[in-house]
């Protein structure tokens, strides 16, 4: 699940997600990134926090970015995401889909447009 708005009617869709990805802007709005992730690890869910060039915070600790030299960042967060759920539905777990996630991320952000699988394969 994308998590990036805080709206109450969205909590409830927490509950039945298996993997709930937010923001690091819900983040600041709920309290920051310890306090968000601190309410979600109650909720039985794997989670994550995208910190964009900082990488991503997780229930198992954090992901730094990969280090490229960024062209265009708009879309880095769609790829993400779809990148993360492609890796879900491939069977990775959730610290190897949030690598391969932002992987696929850095380099939209490198070339401005999203990566083939090669690419994302040999950044990893």
């Amino acid at each position: 699940m994308v998590f990036d708005l805080d709206r109450e009617e969205d909590w409830p869709l927490v509950e039945v997600a298996t993997h709930v990805v937010a923001s690091e802007e819900l983040a600041h709005r709920r309290g920051g990134v310890k306090r968000l992730m601190a309410e979600l690890g109650t909720m039985g869910v794997f989670y994550a926090v995208t910190l964009g060039a900082q990488g991503v915070a997780y229930g198992g600790g954090h992901l730094p970015a990969y280090r490229v030299s960024a062209q265009d960042t708009t879309g880095a967060g769609d790829v993400f995401h779809g990148a993360f759920a492609l890796a879900l539905a491939e069977g990775k777990e959730g610290e190897a889909a949030l690598r391969f996630a932002s992987a696929a991320a850095a380099l939209h952000c490198a070339q401005a447009a999203p990566p083939s699988r090669e690419q994302v394969e040999a950044l990893l």
